[in-house]
């Protein structure tokens, strides 16, 4: 389980150009979506430095969802 302290520790961008990087080595220059609880508004600010937009929203439950692409 993802541990509350490791976040705000401003390791998301490094982490998030890991994870990029390895998915375009084995999925090559696809699409790439990714959907996130409308509420966290660090990881959206975070995707949109990284070029996804907006696409869609849902509901689930009580929780509001983005889902999100890079092109």
């Amino acid at each position: 389980m993802f541990e509350a302290e490791y976040t705000g520790q401003g390791n998301g961008t490094s982490f998030l150009s890991f994870v990029l990087s390895s998915m375009e080595k084995t999925c090559g220059s696809l699409p790439k979506r990714l959907t996130v609880a409308t509420f966290n508004k660090r990881a959206i600010h975070l995707y949109d430095k990284f070029g996804f937009c907006r696409e869609s929203e849902f509901t689930k439950g009580i929780t509001e969802f983005t889902t999100m692409i890079q092109k």
